[in-house]
């Protein structure tokens, strides 16, 4: 058996260890909001100077978006996940450091290291399981992120307190280096094929270009960027007190009810992909998974007389998330769209440009509800809620139609290049 079969065979193995760096980044990403109070007092500092520095993440993690597909497609996983990994776990020891500038440069390290995490993990794990697996790849993958969100902070909120919060950042930094080793001892090197095929076509600035010139690539990601509105400007902006004045329910229990559509998200990202997998059609996947997020979302706000209980209306969340899971599929498909050895550089642009959609989207639907509403938040009605959230509905119909003019018809095709053994 040579080299390159053995990683064929193992590779969901491979697959599964180079995922945990995307588990760790979003336990990473999310660990500050359960210690908002420890960080204040011990750097004596009020909420605005703390939403810069955690916004900091942000500040490196969107522009090198751009750029981190582009390393991949050039260097390959091997050299760069570990030395990403090791970004997260330098930026996380800098966070006990008493001081805001230098924990300022701590959260934007540990920004720069996540923004490899997605796009690194899926171009290794494309490279050694087979394509008509794909479409679950990038599903089971933003599953073990949102569950790094999910586990992080539920083992985090209940360990922390005062004293001890320092210690938990010292731990993710271990668990930072101590990834960056298996890191580099599991990622095996790219298949021989691929790194003909990038040697030869080496100019990394022309990498971009067949995504660039490439209309339905375009529309694909920005109807991902779209269709995410219903999660981030419903479920975790909105919501809450959204349920809280429609359906008489206690904040507790709005918080779980809108918590439940992340949870859907964790189980409709790989079932999407496995959908797509076994009927070789990523256009049905994903218009009917746009299709039904919209009619959930419709019923969820608009007819809340058929919700007449806390768990017809939890399981309407849970769907809503589930089908919005379809989402992932943008990254799959744009794949496909151009070279293989181009898929880094795609599948970067292709996050930046869902991650930019939704950082524009989000304050204007603020904006958007200031239109409706001339007093605080909690004295807005259900029927302004409603009004507002008209935005939603339009930007799920937007999605809709890049989707359908983006998607082409028919079976998924094998890429050209195929990665075969030698």
């Amino acid at each position: 058996m040579t080299d390159q079969s053995k990683y064929y065979r193992l590779g969901w193995f491979i697959w599964f260890i180079v995922a945990l760096f995307y588990f760790y980044e979003y336990i990473l990403r999310s660990a500050p909001s359960i210690m908002l109070s420890q960080l204040e007092h011990f750097l004596n500092t009020d909420n605005a100077a703390m939403a810069v520095i955690l916004g900091s993440f942000y500040y490196s993690y969107a522009p090198l978006q751009l750029v981190a597909g582009s390393m991949m497609d050039k260097f390959g996983g091997k050299k760069v996940l570990p030395f990403a990994a090791l970004l997260c776990a330098v930026g996380s020891f800098l966070f006990i450091v008493q001081s805001d500038t230098v924990m300022l440069v701590g959260r934007m390290l540990t920004g720069a290291g996540a923004a490899f995490a997605f796009v690194g993990v899926t171009y290794v794990a494309t490279n050694w399981i087979d394509e008509k697996h794909h479409g679950l790849i990038f599903g089971l993958t933003q599953a073990m992120g949102m569950l790094g969100g999910i586990v992080g902070e539920a083992v985090l909120v209940r360990t922390i307190s005062n004293t001890n919060w320092a210690d938990s950042w010292v731990i993710q930094a271990v668990m930072g280096i101590i990834l960056a080793a298996l890191l580099f001892t599991i990622i095996p090197l790219r298949p021989k094929k691929l790194l003909e095929s990038v040697q030869n076509n080496s100019r990394v600035l022309s990498n971009y270009l067949p995504f660039l010139k490439n209309y339905r690539c375009w529309f694909i990601a920005l109807s991902g960027g779209f269709i995410f509105i219903p999660t981030t400007v419903f479920a975790m902006l909105w919501g809450v007190p959204f349920i809280q004045t429609t359906y008489h329910l206690s904040h507790t229990s709005a918080a779980t009810i809108c918590s439940l559509v992340l949870l859907g998200w964790v189980f409709g990202s790989p079932l999407s992909g496995l959908i797509t997998d076994r009927l070789k059609s990523y256009k049905g996947t994903i218009l009917t998974g746009y299709v039904l997020v919209l009619i959930l979302f419709s019923i969820i706000v608009y007819a809340p007389w058929l919700l007449t209980n806390i768990v017809l209306l939890g399981a309407a969340m849970f769907l809503l998330g589930l089908f919005s899971g379809t989402q992932i599929l943008v990254f799959a498909v744009n794949k496909l769209y151009t070279p293989e050895y181009t898929k880094g550089t795609t599948i970067g642009m292709t996050n930046f440009l869902v991650f930019i959609t939704t950082a524009i989207l989000i304050p204007l639907s603020g904006q958007f509800m200031h239109l409706f509403k001339h007093h605080h938040i909690q004295n807005v009605t259900t029927h302004e809620y409603q009004l507002s959230f008209i935005y939603t509905i339009v930007c799920i119909v937007i999605a809709i139609a890049l989707a359908a003019f983006g998607l082409k018809s028919g079976k998924i095709k094998q890429q050209s290049l195929a990665l075969t053994t030698n």
